[in-house]
Order: C-alpha cells, then structure tokens, then sequence
C-alpha cells in the first residue's frame, strides 16, 4: 500500500496547513506537503490525518510545518539594514542611558540573520551594553541548524560584505566543501527557539529595541500577515524599529512610521508623549530626553503626499521574484521580460531572467542574456554597485556570468 496523498486529500490538506502556518495555499510545495505527510498517513490514514489536522493536534501540526519553509538566507543579508541598526538604533539607545539591547530575528530560517545581527550589535556597542538576542523559526529542523552554527560558502555570498566577524576564523569565508563555525561569544549572545509569528507573543511584549522580520510575509495570507504584523509592532519597545523584505509590506504598518529612505521597508513605533502630572513639591532638575528621531513621537505628522513607489523596473522584479518563490516560473518570465522592454539596462533583471532560462533547461537563451551582462558592464568599474531589492556590485554580475559561461562550455 503505497501511503501517498491522493488529489482530493491534498486539496483538502492545503487550506488547513495554510491556517496554522499563515503561508498563502499558492506558496505552499504540494511535493514538499506530500512528502512530510507520509508517516502521518501509515499512522493514521488520510481520514485521520485530516482530523487530527482539522483540529489542530500538536503533533500532527509540527510534522506538516515541515512541508513549509522559506530557504534563502546568509550572513548580512541586505546590508543597509545593518547599518541602520549599527548607525541610528545602537547609537540612540546608547546616548540614552541603555545598558541591555534586545532583537528579535522573526523567521530566522538556519540562523545567520541572527549571528549578523548579534555581531552587529557587539561591534556597534563596543562593550557599552549586554547584548541579546532571540531567533525564532516555524520549524523545528530550522532552529537545530541554527543552533549548531555551522556554515558552508553558501551562508557567505560573495556580493554581501561581512560588516562584521562572525565566525572562527574572522575575515575569511569558507571554500567549496569547508563550513566555518559562528564564533562561540556570538553563539553566546543568541538563543534559537520554535515559534509562530501568527501567534501572539504576550512575553515578548515591548521588549525588544529591534526586530528583524524579512522576506517572510510575502509568503503569507493578507489575513496572516496582518496578525504577524499586529503581533511584531506589539513586541517592539517604544521607538523600536521593524525591518522588512522588500516584498513583505507596502506601507506602513498600524502604529508605525517609517524610517529611512523609502524602499528600504524600515518602520519605529512611536514613543507616547509625556503625561503632565501637577505637583506641589519642588520640580526636579529636568533630564535631557532620549536621543531619538523627533518623528517618532506622538502625535502622527499630519497626512501628506504619500511616498514615491519604488522605480518600476524595481518594481516589477519584486513580483517576479514573488512569483518565483511560488514556483510560478512562467509568470515571472513574462514579468521579467516586460521588465526588460520597459528598462534593458536594468542588469539585474538580465540576470535574474538568465538564470531563469537556465533553471528552465533553456541554456541557449542564458548563454545569450549571460554574454549580453559582460558586453554591458565591459567598461563599468568592477566596485561600482547597481541598485535592485539587493544592491549588487558590477564585479559580481560579471562573475556570476563567467561562472556560468565557463561551466556551459560558452556553447550557444
């Protein structure tokens, strides 16, 4: 007997995996969900596996999670984002007396988000203040990993810089088949545990200076969204800041303002202003405020223009890269090949179409776009940086292509 989910129990599977987990039933694998559920099904059948599902077993609910999961990460990941916690959240809580600084990595996958964030924080704070912080995933397999704190050259993309050590030895990344452990004060500073960010999170309320949630909601319901993001503005300190993926939210969330230049998904929740309080005894000697931003207080600034949309050659590659991540691979070559008739000088839209060609078996066509990347940034200088949803280095599109000419043989 062969334990597989037949159609109809798949179907019927999908909108309850979707309820617990919070991810859109269209970025849901079924394969992945098929593959999970086997054990399962020579438990307890298709008819049990649904009740027990239906009612949300505890057990049954951890094994199907399983079948979601969101892979792409490594170390220092949109690096502006820590800057910006280096440079404007470390430096204000400092300045204001702050001796413990807390963050929160919400879908912290295999972990490096938090060491980045972690080695972030120590360098920022040079000794000033205890360091803190928490990294939670969906999964169970997602947070052991991270807590072994072991990683190959994958975790160590050579287009992202490392702003800071964090690994044994410092300053290198690993080759090809070596993996490099998180150094062991990092690991120290980090704790990993299970949990559901559609869930709330009552002892995490108003604790943390910062909380790092990127690239995860994009793969969530509205509805499920809209409860993460309820439940990570409910978590933050006054002032906090919230960071998010590039596709994750469009504006705003309640309660928040954002930060920043726009497009960098950036958002503090603001800080309550000061109650008078009458008082007959002699008025203390005032206190500097905290050093924070002016916009952060209340009340909100009064409504204005809203702010501009990102370019639409950025845009339209942020849909196709949502469209990939569901495996919509159609749909994102005709985005991205709108994107290109739009904008052909847009590099990283030839790259990513490229290996969209290529992921698809059409190799003539990314020999063809890959050829096209070197003969535009021919004359570019290798350091210069071209923008996109990750800023990425003329030297790193040329080396993407020359890997990748020289492993097709340059056929055409």
């Amino acid at each position: 007997m062969a334990f597989e989910l037949d159609a109809r129990a798949l179907e019927a599977l999908l909108p309850l995996v979707a309820s617990f987990t919070g991810f859109h039933p269209d970025a849901i694998r079924p394969d992945a969900l098929r593959r999970v559920a086997r054990p399962l099904l020579r438990e307890d059948g298709a008819g049990g596996l649904l009740a027990r599902a239906a009612g949300r077993d505890p057990a049954v609910v951890a094994v199907l999670a399983e079948g979601v999961s969101v892979g792409e990460t490594y170390f220092f990941r949109q690096p502006e984002h820590f800057r910006h916690l280096a440079e404007h959240v470390v430096a204000e809580r400092l300045a204001a007396g702050a001796r413990k600084l807390r963050v929160w990595s919400a879908g912290c996958a295999t972990g490096e988000e938090a060491y980045s964030i972690a080695a972030t924080l120590v360098g920022a704070a040079g000794g000033l203040a205890d360091v803190e912080v928490t990294g939670t995933d969906l999964l169970e397999r997602n947070v052991r990993a991270a807590g072994r704190g072991e990683y190959g050259p994958w975790s160590f993309r050579e287009h992202c810089p490392l702003l800071h050590p964090v690994s044994d030895p410092p300053d290198r990344r690993p080759r090809s088949g070596e993996t490099l452990a998180v150094s062991l004060p990092l690991r120290r500073r980090v704790a990993f545990s299970v949990a559901n960010l559609v869930d709330a999170q009552p002892a995490f309320s108003g604790r943390f200076d910062a909380i790092f949630c990127r690239n995860v909601l994009v793969y969530f319901s509205a509805e499920a969204a809209r409860a993460a993001l309820s439940n990570l503005a409910e978590a933050l300190a006054p002032g906090g800041v919230l960071y998010l993926g590039p596709m994750d939210a469009t504006t705003p969330p309640p309660g928040l303002v954002e930060l920043g230049p726009a497009g960098q998904n950036i958002y503090a929740r603001r800080i309550p202003p000061p109650v008078a309080r009458a008082s007959t005894s002699r008025p203390a000697r005032p206190r500097p405020p905290p050093v924070v931003s002016a916009a952060l207080y209340e009340p909100p600034p009064a409504p204005g223009p809203s702010p501009a949309s990102a370019p639409e050659p950025m845009a339209l590659h942020l849909r196709a890269l949502t469209l990939l991540e569901r495996e919509d691979l159609a749909g994102a070559e005709a985005l991205l090949t709108r994107l290109l008739s739009c904008a052909p000088d847009y590099l990283p839209g030839l790259l990513e179409l490229a290996l969209l060609h290529d992921r698809k078996g059409s190799r003539a066509a990314a020999t063809r776009l890959m050829r096209e990347i070197l003969a535009r940034t021919a004359s570019m200088p290798r350091e210069q940086r071209v923008p996109g949803p990750e800023e990425l280095a003329i030297g790193y599109l040329q080396a993407s292509a020359r890997a990748y000419l020289g492993a097709a043989g340059g056929h055409t």
